[in-house]
């Protein structure tokens, strides 16, 4: 489990660290990567807290004596909402796919809106 963690830290600070030397690009290439990379982290920090954690305060506490029945009841709510986060996370953090999906919603109104106004002055 640790060396999964040390892994992405490390793989993402070399990561960033080559695409400052090497990657020379336009601010909004360079800004879309840093979304791609906040939303790819979340991406690994949210089942990392929503199912790892959990599951090894369960299964190693009761080695200890520690025994948390009601938690241990609850914990699969945990489970379930994870990949139900992931793809919420990745709509709200980028920004492009995020103005999309909201702006797509305005231009319908607008749009349904604009055809109603012009079916009454017509008839």
């Amino acid at each position: 489990m640790f060396s999964s963690i040390f892994t992405v830290i490390w793989c993402t600070m070399y990561i960033q660290k080559q695409m400052k030397i090497r990657f020379m690009a336009s601010s909004a290439s360079q800004k879309s990567q840093e979304q791609l990379n906040k939303a790819l982290l979340l991406q690994f920090i949210l089942p990392f807290i929503t199912i790892h954690i959990p599951f090894y305060i369960v299964v190693v506490f009761p080695f200890f004596g520690i025994a948390w029945r009601t938690f241990a009841d609850r914990i699969f709510f945990l489970f379930c909402w994870c990949p139900a986060m992931n793809p919420i996370l990745v709509m709200l953090l980028v920004k492009k796919i995020r103005n999309e999906l909201f702006t797509c919603e305005r231009k319908k109104t607008s749009q349904a809106q604009t055809r109603s106004a012009v079916v009454v002055v017509s008839m």
